[in-house]
């Protein structure tokens, strides 16, 4: 709204000034920091209306990595307008100098984090890019109308300002109206870590452009020019330590899934103890020329008509409370393992006598009744 008033008014203004950027000077920079004030405040509230959707439509965790990528983006966005369009020599032998309109120049930046951020926004979307492009390109209108009035404003150029003031209104209408970009799937798959190259490549090539440009026309590189090549390399350290931590954290997750599925292929099931799997696994790692020990096997008496009169339920609820009792009556240390059906074993790393006191004390636990609805089931163990 405060731009399609101040659109007219800046026109009416800078149609009438001379060419001269010296002439009206004052005029020029107080008009263009009216008008760059609010394009950068806007510039800004857009920065964080995209961050805001960035999390819905790339993933959480993500904010900071698009950040800096969309930073290196902008980069080289800006060394353009710097080059081509803040930096020439204005007429009246004026050097547009880093001071010279400063609220212009600071919008252009804002601006130019806009363009960036809105160009890996739709890249980096896990979605359908419909709304989000939309957005987007709402959102860079926005920024683009609003700078280039400020700008037009400050150097006197009536047709930048028209089309600042016709761009502000359809990225509005882009912005506003429609519905906007649908959230991504909780449930979706998650991309692999990306390292932002490609986000880097452009501004670099954009630099070295414009660094051989300057060596062409005898004038060297810019103080500008090097700043913002220095701040792009920044940038791109930064994004490549993000791509570090996000490749170690992909590589912590597989080795903690790796070792999640090796420990499930090891472990029976319904009892949580080993299973014959790893209860060989455990006499080839560790009892093939290692200490002394005791293999235990046990075999529930009279299992089979538990579940022949119980019903399968009443069994499974027996086996978990054996591999219950086994785990609480053994030696830190000593496995225990269901090999299958009623089959239980003991590795012990004991001696014979030590290993006889334990399987006496493991047939009276395994004794003891076993409660499951509304009347006891009764076994007995046998041991070898």
């Amino acid at each position: 709204m405060v731009f399609a008033l101040a659109a007219p008014i800046a026109w009416a203004h800078t149609a009438g000034w001379p060419d001269g950027w010296v002439d009206r000077m004052s005029s020029r920079m107080v008009l263009g920091g009216l008008l760059g004030l609010p394009a950068s405040i806007a510039a800004l509230l857009l920065v964080a209306a995209l961050l805001e959707i960035t999390d819905q439509v790339v993933g959480d965790g993500a904010r900071l990595r698009l950040m800096l990528e969309s930073l290196m983006v902008a980069s080289g966005l800006f060394i353009v307008a710097w080059t081509f369009v803040l930096a020439p020599e204005k007429p009246g032998g004026h050097h547009a100098l880093p001071g010279a309109c400063v609220p212009v120049l600071v919008a252009t930046v804002l601006c130019s984090a806009v363009l960036g951020l809105s160009a890996v926004l739709v890249v980096r979307a896990q979605l359908r890019r419909g709304p989000l492009l939309r957005h987007c390109i709402g959102a860079g209108l926005l920024a683009v109308g609003m700078t280039t009035i400020a700008g037009g404003a400050c150097y006197g150029a009536p047709l930048v300002v028209l089309v600042g003031a016709a761009a502000v209104p359809t990225g509005a209408a882009l912005w506003f109206i429609g519905p906007p970009p649908p959230p991504r799937a909780s449930d979706s798959e998650s991309v692999s870590p990306s390292s932002g190259l490609a986000a880097g490549l452009a501004p670099v090539v954009t630099i070295s452009l414009v660094v051989v440009l300057g060596y062409s026309r005898g004038m060297g590189i810019e103080p500008v020019t090097a700043l913002v090549g220095i701040v792009n390399g920044l940038f791109m350290v930064g994004r490549q330590y993000l791509a570090v931590v996000d490749v170690r954290r992909a590589n912590n997750r597989l080795a903690d899934s790796e070792s999640h599925f090796r420990e499930l292929a090891h472990t029976d099931p319904l009892t949580g103890l080993a299973n014959r799997r790893g209860l060989l696994r455990t006499m080839y790692l560790d009892a093939a020329g290692g200490p002394p020990c005791v293999l235990l096997t046990l075999d529930l008496d009279g299992f089979k008509n538990v579940n022949d009169m119980r019903g399968h339920d009443a069994g499974d609820a027996v086996l978990i409370e054996v591999g219950q009792r086994l785990r609480l009556n053994l030696r830190p240390g000593d496995l225990a393992a269901r090999l299958g059906g009623d089959e239980f074993a003991v590795l012990m790393w004991s001696g014979p006598r030590e290993a006889g006191k334990v399987a006496t004390r493991l047939l009276s636990v395994l004794s003891r009744p076993y409660h499951h609805g509304a009347a006891d089931i009764f076994l007995s163990a046998s041991i070898g």
